[in-house]
């Protein structure tokens, strides 16, 4: 329940945040402006294969800002401090403002995760929210497959039809498409002409945490040359569309997920050069009973099919692993995750390997 609760609060303005039957944590009592702080914090370790030497690093550290600032105003803003080969970065992963008119229709503004797929609608950074360790390897964080962020308007809400609730989320703004290149490295991505981006969902009353979705995104992604270019010539701009089908099953004793994205790459203006692909996963997850109710065991499987000479991706993005985990709730807000991984990138050998994570939140750090 206390998950359900701060994804509710965090993702603010996801298709399930919409319900009005579910009232978001962040909802606090007159008078305005108040302010809530949500912390997030994790450490890992990885081994680079089951007999290899392995890192613990300090992950990604998370805070998610909330304020209400009337009945209907609502500001959310996730910060992220993240360490890397001793490098540390901070970023603002998400800054929503949004006015609120009506369950049917709420009206906001910002830089968001893009509402394409369950995943990236649903889970944001502070990795205790999540089952696993990481995110599925089609939605990972700077992924090429599909544009993680999405800055601009967006419209979404829900309408009650008997026992359904059908929600939809659309937007057109920027699709940042800052970690793809296109393949040999030469040439940089610039923004995009305005990026759409649709999504409906159906959720029912009767079969609750069960949600039917599809999703689609579409941007035309503007090539420049580099400075140390080597070749002259003029890159056409490439048309990218994005179809996306979920099927989600969130209970706290059971949990199946599974998502299927699949894309669309052509030379814009009628160029023939195009490539397609296809990416998708499936999760599933069992709460223990008795004794052994901490525990989470769960099973992933993912698999990526992409052209490894894709007009828009940098490097071959063909993935397939199998990761089997536990999760194991050490107290209300701290988690410990174990994963044994069986994994092949593009077209090299499978390997093996294990990683841990140990996750905590921070609930209402602060309150006024």
């Amino acid at each position: 329940m206390l998950k359900r609760l701060l994804i509710c609060s965090c993702v603010m303005a996801c298709p399930h945040s919409v319900n009005s039957k579910e009232a978001p944590a962040y909802q606090i009592e007159n008078p305005y402006p108040n302010l809530a702080i949500h912390l997030f914090g994790e450490a890992h370790y990885y081994s680079e294969d089951m007999n290899g030497k392995g890192d613990v690093v300090s992950g990604q550290q998370v805070g998610h800002l909330i304020s209400s600032l009337s009945d209907h105003l609502t500001i959310f803003s996730e910060v992220t401090l993240t360490t890397k080969s001793s490098k540390t970065t901070t970023d603002v992963e998400r800054f929503i403002v949004r006015y609120d008119f009506s369950d049917r229709f709420k009206l906001s503004l910002g830089k968001y995760h893009t509402p394409l797929g369950y995943w990236n609608s649903t889970y944001h950074h502070g990795a205790w929210l999540q089952t696993t360790i990481d995110r599925p390897r089609v939605m990972k964080f700077g992924s090429q497959i599909i544009p993680i962020h999405f800055e601009g308007i967006l419209l979404e809400g829900a309408v009650p039809v008997d026992s359904l609730n059908f929600g939809y989320r659309a937007g057109v703004g920027n699709g940042l498409h800052n970690n793809i290149s296109v393949q040999g490295g030469h040439h940089d991505v610039t923004q995009g002409d305005n990026a759409i981006t649709l999504q409906t969902y159906i959720r029912s009353s009767a079969l609750p945490g069960l949600e039917f979705g599809a999703s689609y995104y579409q941007d035309t992604v503007n090539m420049e040359e580099q400075e140390d270019h080597s070749s002259p010539e003029h890159l056409p701009n490439i048309k990218e569309s994005i179809t996306g089908f979920h099927v989600a099953l969130e209970r706290e004793e059971l949990e199946i997920v599974a998502e299927y994205i699949y894309w669309d790459h052509q030379l814009d203006k009628g160029g023939e050069l195009s490539n397609t692909g296809s990416g998708y996963y499936i999760q599933v997850a069992r709460r223990l009973d008795g004794q052994f109710e901490k525990l989470k065991p769960y099973l992933r499987f993912d698999k990526i099919s992409a052209n490894q000479d894709d007009i828009l991706f940098a490097k071959d993005q063909s993935f397939e692993s199998t990761t089997l985990g536990l999760r194991y709730d050490i107290a209300d807000y701290t988690t410990l995750k174990m994963e044994y991984r069986n994994e092949q990138v593009s077209k090299n050998k499978r390997y093996n390997s294990v990683a841990l994570q140990l996750s905590i939140v921070l609930p209402n750090s602060l309150n006024l």
